[in-house]
């Protein structure tokens, strides 16, 4: 395998890290999506689905791949509303509370206004395209966030008297809809048909590669469905993961081994996350020699949420159990989180985001 130094480290990742991979590629298969949904309160609208927030990447060159959709990528970004659909809706609808503009955030930052029926009673959109911003879509801003990956949050609020600034904090009060945004295709879902079934495993059979010798591998069409730019043995594991059909999946590509060990010039502490998609279930770390290995994991605010100690009796990969749970055993809740691991003199750091 080829390996990413990083201050002198060198890191292997399964999940969406801070750091990005561009792509000359044809196919934009980097989506992320904030379903809106109404609150589950017994009233007429309650527990419906109105639309949401949806990034699509747009341009055939520059693609971002599994680190978040950047400024300088051709995407289209729309949040759109519409009501119209719900059950009651001619009865209900008209002044009450979902009857306004909303003022739509990503994470703390104001990004636009969506007007409302401007059109059709119970319908608005609010849309940035950056490649072709023909009315009624607009430009993108050059204070549009960047990036924006699975994790971040789309909120919406009653619109404020005042159109609040691009970047102006969020107001006080309850938006109207919150969502965290998730990836809308599987990993290893190449063609984008909904399955991760055998017309995707040849993306990564014909271009699997375990000791990296015709690397780097970019984007899911070369195989690379964790996102490190690799075609090994961890996008065999995410395929298995996230298979869909009834029948047992393809075996291994082949020269794929249960352990692989990186042939690395300067071995180091490095680390992968596993089975990203249904909470986590291990967190693999090759170590360079024995001893003892920390990790811990903290959240947005910096607090610790977990921690481990491994004693390891000599170099290789270590399988460190994690599902997604505090050491008191709670649940974490989907978003990111930051993690430290320590080898020695060796100190790994980065970020993933936890999807439930």
């Amino acid at each position: 395998m080829r390996a990413k130094t990083i201050a002198g480290l060198l890191v292997t990742a399964c999940l969406t890290w801070s750091a990005t991979a561009l792509a000359q590629v044809e196919n934009p298969d980097f989506r992320i999506r904030a379903k809106f949904r109404t609150p589950n309160d017994g009233s007429w609208i309650s527990d419906e689905s109105v639309g949401g927030a949806d990034f699509r990447v747009q341009s055939r060159f520059l693609q971002v791949y599994y680190g978040g959709v950047h400024r300088q990528d051709e995407f289209k970004f729309k949040v759109s509303l519409d009501f119209t659909l719900v059950s009651g809706f001619a009865e209900n609808f008209p002044g009450s509370i979902w009857d306004t503009d909303y003022d739509v955030y990503i994470n703390d930052g104001f990004v636009g206004r969506l007007y409302m029926n401007t059109s059709t009673l119970g319908e608005g959109a609010l849309e940035y395209d950056s490649r072709h911003p023909d009315p009624p879509a607009l430009p993108l801003p050059e204070e549009f966030p960047d990036p924006v990956g699975p994790g971040d949050v789309a909120r919406a609020f009653p619109a404020a008297a005042t159109l609040p600034a691009f970047g102006d904090p969020l107001p006080a009060g309850t938006p109207l809809f919150e969502q965290t945004f998730g990836e809308e295709f599987a990993r290893g879902d190449v063609n984008q048909d909904g399955k991760v079934d055998e017309d995707d495993f040849p993306f990564l059979d014909s271009n699997f590669d375990p000791a990296d010798l015709f690397g780097p591998h970019i984007g899911p069409v070369a195989g690379d469905f964790t996102g490190d730019n690799r075609a090994d043995i961890f996008d065999y594991y995410l395929f298995l993961e996230n298979w869909t059909d009834s029948h047992d999946p393809p075996a291994a590509p082949a020269g794929a081994t249960d352990a692989p060990t990186p042939t690395i010039a300067a071995p180091g502490l490095r680390l992968a996350i596993a089975n990203p998609f249904v909470h986590g279930r291990e967190i693999r770390l090759y170590v360079p020699a024995a001893g003892e290995v920390s990790l811990d994991i903290f959240d947005v605010s910096g607090a610790r949420v977990a921690s481990r100690a491994v004693p390891t009796s000599g170099a290789g990969w270590q399988s460190i159990p994690f599902a997604g749970r505090s050491d008191g055993g709670a649940t974490l809740p989907a978003g990111r989180y930051f993690y430290r691991a320590r080898a020695g003199r060796d100190v790994v750091t980065g970020s993933f985001v936890l999807l439930r």
